[in-house]
């Protein structure tokens, strides 16, 4: 939603509203009251129309605390909210309760499938997310999402081992996805650089595929993976 917002601010301004609202619930009364207020004030909001065939959706994996914690990753879904950029986050609170406290039996949690995926391209989990983020991948290529973010905390094994398979999958899937290493020493000037730059090539790459759409001919919209590699590249 905040990717189509008319007036930048207006949903942030919204949510923290929103928030506050839930800070003075006190019974399920007051819980469902406020989900039905807090529904009507998100739709209040004033959006712009975008056609769902250009819409750009990206999604975020990486490893739960950097991903989640937008003071430790720039508040990476703004800027790509600021951009345009639909966001979906592969974690959150709620996820981990169910991957990790709920018994598998009940109900297959959006992890345990994610992590099946991920054995096409790996066969064992060596720690950490590694094999859920790469199914994770997989899943947003196969709902039709125009692009991967991958987030690390510098120097993580687990997620070394992931950027280590991203060239491979992203061949594979032709799906365009960006590895950032992040820690205290992070410029931000630089991985906003390649925020932007990524966002770009989905972009050019969304907008072939439209021609493509129109022309009928598949050349022009194959991605060009050689192209991310160089682009990106640093």
């Amino acid at each position: 939603m905040r990717a189509y917002e008319v007036k930048r601010g207006d949903v942030n301004q919204v949510w923290e509203e929103i928030c506050r609202m839930y800070d003075r619930c006190y019974t399920y009364k007051d819980l469902n009251n406020t989900y039905k207020k807090a529904y009507e004030m998100l739709e209040s909001v004033p959006k712009v129309k975008v056609p769902d065939e250009e819409k750009i959706k990206i999604g975020i994996v990486g490893e739960i605390y950097v991903i989640m914690e937008s003071s430790v990753n720039m508040g990476i879904e703004q800027i790509l909210n600021n951009m345009g950029i639909e966001v979906e986050n592969a974690q959150y609170i709620s996820d981990w309760v169910n991957h990790n406290i709920r018994p598998r039996f009940l109900d297959s949690s959006s992890s345990h499938k994610a992590i099946k995926k991920a054995k096409r391209f790996v066969k064992m989990n060596c720690g950490g997310h590694d094999m859920e983020n790469i199914g994770r991948m997989i899943d947003y290529k196969e709902r039709g999402f125009d692009g991967v973010i991958h987030l690390m905390p510098f120097a993580c094994l687990p997620e070394l081992i992931t950027q280590s398979i991203i060239p491979t999958i992203s061949k594979e899937l032709e799906l365009p996805i960006l590895s950032l290493s992040l820690d205290e020493q992070m410029g931000m000037a630089n991985n906003q650089t390649r925020i932007e730059a990524f966002v770009d090539l989905i972009r050019s790459k969304k907008k072939a595929y439209l021609k493509v759409g129109q022309s009928g001919s598949e050349k022009d919209g194959k991605w060009n993976y050689k192209q991310v590699k160089h682009e990106l590249a640093g």
